[in-house]
């Protein structure tokens, strides 16, 4: 018991991991809501050549990921090893991601190339920090409980990020850009850079590893073999690319449904808010949804809870389709109910990964936790890609034309990508949540063994 007890987090330790998360919530929040429009109603590219980039980008990106999980793995200093990442990573990940959207007029064969150098390399740099950052919460506390609660305060603040986009960035694009909107776009995203940078050098400050490296390291090969016969390992993936292909269809879409479907001005209808911006700020019930979820895994096994709100989330988006696009009420209530669950289910799944690290470690004698936490981010990265490049290919196909006046078959194409699609990604979620076995028994069976057998924490 004492050695659990040493082992505890601090609050203020808790909030520091948090805020690697609130980095990353910042990344791909703005990215979600406003790369795709920023580049097809703006920069005048096509809705499919949009598409076929975030595709592309994103799952040679992903692809990156094992392979940074296996070096930050090997990786031996003084600061132990994945804090490192976070120290030299943090400021040219900020300087690179600026010019995303920081672009010159060129037309839209070199905006397109732009767009591919800069996010590419934008998506490296997030690797190069997200994976480090994941794999500490493996080696944060050896005991399930501290992680847990880890991840609860690390997905809260995840949310916190919606507050900052609903109510900070579309206020500057509102006011700075009433003009010119890309540039109202640009001035936000620089200062949302800044808070990137600063938030992962925040986390690098505040938190420790606990957990020692192994002595003998393991073959690649081995690791990957071992890895690739975890069953539960590739549900979680599956698990984990639909719900953020859920999230980000939602979320990418979301802005052509307002500008398209609903009744709005764009004028601000809650104090300095407007209807987008309200409907993005009550998004922060995910973080109801998140500090919840530690209580959750107490009365049920991780997959039967991940199973469950998936068909909850399933439920909520399809609805939409029995919602009068002028009943702005009840699209707030949907979306309030939707991503409180949204908080529960991320929660469930991303502290499913470390468990399976855990359970690997026990079971084969294995330590791989960075290459286990880079594979669930391969899931993020891939489910983000198909969230992002899915509505743009349906917009392309549907006849949607920027600044237009849409046709049935484009406004229904609009619905289709905010609605129906990812109502079905998250019913295929939930198969993949009612297949994971591992149970809260075989965790504290796992917790017993590992303790007795590693060395004493650091």
């Amino acid at each position: 018991m004492d050695r659990l007890v040493s082992t505890r987090l601090s609050p203020i330790e808790k909030f520091g991991y948090a805020m690697g998360d609130f980095s990353t919530g910042l990344f791909n929040r703005f990215i979600t809501f406003y790369l795709l429009y920023y580049l097809v109603e703006l920069k005048g590219v096509g809705a499919g050549a949009a598409g076929t980039m975030l595709l592309v980008t994103r799952i040679f990106d992903a692809v990156t990921d094992p392979a940074m999980g296996m070096v930050a793995d090997r990786t031996r200093s003084r600061w132990g090893r994945y804090r490192p990442y976070l120290l030299y990573g943090a400021i040219p990940f900020g300087v690179v991601s600026f010019f995303v959207f920081a672009m010159p007029d060129m037309g839209g064969l070199a905006t397109l190339v732009w767009i591919y150098v800069f996010y590419s390399l934008a998506m490296l740099l997030y690797t190069v920090t997200n994976v480090p950052y994941c794999a500490l919460l493996g080696v944060i506390s050896p005991h399930s409980r501290e992680r847990e609660s880890a991840a609860s305060w690390r997905f809260a603040l995840l949310s916190l990020a919606d507050v900052v986009i609903a109510l900070g960035v579309t206020t500057i694009i509102r006011v700075v850009g009433s003009d010119n909107e890309a540039h109202g776009i640009i001035i936000a995203w620089s200062m949302i850079v800044v808070m990137m940078s600063l938030s992962l050098l925040f986390c690098f400050a505040t938190t420790r590893e606990r957990i020692a490296p192994p002595q003998h390291k393991s073959a690649i090969r081995q690791e990957l073999r071992t890895l690739l016969r975890e069953r539960s390992w590739w549900i979680a993936i599956g698990a984990a690319i639909c719900v953020i292909a859920t999230i980000v269809m939602m979320a990418s879409s979301a802005v052509f449904y307002f500008r398209y479907l609903t009744v709005d001005d764009g004028q601000a209808v809650f104090l300095f808010v407007d209807r987008l911006g309200l409907f993005f700020l009550v998004g922060v019930s995910s973080i109801f949804g998140s500090l919840l979820a530690p209580k959750l895994f107490r009365q049920m096994d991780k997959g039967r809870l991940v199973a469950a709100t998936f068909l909850v989330m399933a439920g909520l988006r399809l609805l939409y389709l029995l919602v009068p696009p002028d009943n702005y009420l009840f699209i707030l209530l949907l979306n309030f109910l939707f991503n409180f669950t949204f908080g529960v289910t991320i929660v469930a799944i991303f502290a499913i990964f470390p468990d399976i690290a855990r359970f690997i470690h026990w079971r084969s004698g294995i330590q791989m936790t960075g290459l286990v936490i880079s594979a669930s981010l391969f899931a993020l990265k891939a489910g983000a890609a198909l969230g992002g490049a899915v509505p743009a290919f349906i917009l392309g196909a549907s006849g949607f034309v920027a600044g237009a006046e849409q046709t049935e078959e484009g406004l229904w194409g609009i619905m289709l990508a905010f609605s129906v699609v990812p109502g079905c990604v998250a019913l295929l979620g939930a198969c993949f949540g009612g297949l994971y076995r591992i149970s809260r028994r075989d965790l504290a069976e796992v917790e017993i063994g590992l303790t007795e057998s590693s060395p004493q924490p650091v």
